[in-house]
């Protein structure tokens, strides 16, 4: 099944593997064996009118060589896999940018969407289209003189990586069925419906308390590279998948630092907020709920607050990077009597709790699988869960619901 854009014909399979071999022999796949293998079963399956049998199991026997016993609950290989591919693809189109086809692999599925491209000027309506709103973050007018240009660059994270979420959002929005589910929107709704522009904010580490400001006689060139100013791959990935969600329902919205925000800025509006101990709105405005954020030096957990000596869900910060095995997050959404406004809760004890929570909170899937537990007549009331997320040597994998609280 071909997904085409621009109504334009669909590729013949000739075409269609030549261009899976360019891609595959990039920089971007040539790496990475696995990735390959990966990329090249898939997009064969589809050209062969295998498409709907691409399941996980399917890609783990005949890609990865496992059994044909393989339980994916216990072994994420194939979606830690599917994820480096995403972002491989993106990577790819990103440097080629005028290249006939398209290969996707949507989030949620393994199933690829191949498109053929016309390149075409873009026209967006302006209530939509969220890189003005990105961009005046950090961008001054472009007939402003010289010195006010250098003066007005104050980004609240990184423009690269705020151009790359924007990208990688729109290319979510494009990549998804027009259907978004049910769960999805019953989730959503409180900030859907709010007049309001949706606030995501994003917590950043501080590598010391100086960070929040410039020291005299900063060069531009220093300002950007302050670690302060930067925001990591997987925070990136969680913002892109909810950036992609609220452009694909015209749902305006801006991303801040949360570390910039005033009480004010939240008032009264819908907000996502993205990050837990990095965040510290996260922090004040889960106090109240059941689940919520703790530090202690480099030991951080949720805290279960009717089971408050439970340490189990956490994070011990100075074990060695690429052993860690587990993280955990966050997810829920409330009315905040602080705010006065809807809340969505997308926070990790690390990155990649944050990286799984951001894919949790847009999946009908996944979303569906937590609503089934709500009790009866909750309908558009609150919630909070607890998500195990899996990592694999960095990089995140499968995530469980460990505990729900519905109210």
């Amino acid at each position: 099944m071909y997904d085409v854009s621009n109504e334009q014909p669909p590729a013949v399979p000739a075409e269609t593997l030549e261009h899976l071999e360019s891609v595959l022999h990039s920089p971007s796949f040539a790496s990475s064996r696995r990735s390959q293998e990966f990329l090249r079963f898939v997009v064969r399956e589809v050209l062969e009118g295998r498409g709907d049998a691409i399941k996980e199991r399917t890609i783990a026997v005949e890609v990865f060589g496992k059994s044909l016993h393989f339980d994916s609950g216990s072994d994420s290989l194939v979606r830690v896999k599917a994820r480096e591919v995403r972002k491989r693809l993106a990577e790819y189109y990103d440097s080629a940018p005028e290249a006939p086809l398209k290969i996707e692999l949507p989030v949620g599925s393994y199933i690829p969407s191949i498109r053929a491209i016309k390149v075409q000027p873009v026209t967006v309506s302006p209530e939509v289209d969220p890189l003005p709103t990105l961009l005046e973050l950090s961008q001054p007018p472009a007939n402003a003189p010289e010195g006010v240009q250098a003066s007005r660059s104050k980004p609240i994270i990184l423009l690269t990586a705020v151009l790359s979420i924007a990208l990688i959002g729109v290319v979510w929005a494009i990549s998804r069925k027009p259907h978004t589910g049910n769960e999805a929107l019953n989730v959503w709704s409180p900030l859907l419906d709010n007049p309001n522009t949706v606030l995501i904010s994003a917590g950043r580490p501080l590598t010391s308390p100086e960070e929040e400001a410039d020291p005299p006689g900063l060069t531009i060139k220093d300002h950007f590279r302050r670690p302060g100013f930067r925001v990591s791959l997987t925070t990136a990935d969680a913002i892109a998948n909810i950036a992609g969600f609220l452009q694909q329902q015209k749902k305006p919205f801006r991303i801040h630092d949360a570390a910039s925000n005033a009480l004010s800025d939240l008032h009264g509006r819908p907000v996502v907020l993205v990050n837990g101990g990095d965040n510290r709105w996260a922090l004040l405005l889960l106090k109240p709920t059941r689940f919520n954020f703790v530090s202690q030096g480099d030991f951080s957990y949720i805290q279960d607050s009717k089971n408050p000596s439970r340490r189990d869900w956490n994070v011990d910060f100075s074990q060695a990077f690429h052993k860690q095995t587990t993280d955990y997050a966050i997810v829920g959404r409330f009315n905040s009597p602080t705010t006065g406004g809807p809340i969505i809760v997308v926070a990790g004890v690390s990155s990649n709790g944050t990286e799984a929570a951001g894919e949790f909170i847009v999946s009908p899937e996944r979303l569906s699988e937590l609503l089934r537990s709500a009790p009866p007549g909750w309908k558009n009331g609150n919630f909070e869960a607890v998500l195990k997320v899996e990592v694999v040597d960095g990089s995140t994998g499968a995530s469980s619901i460990v505990a729900s609280e519905f109210w």
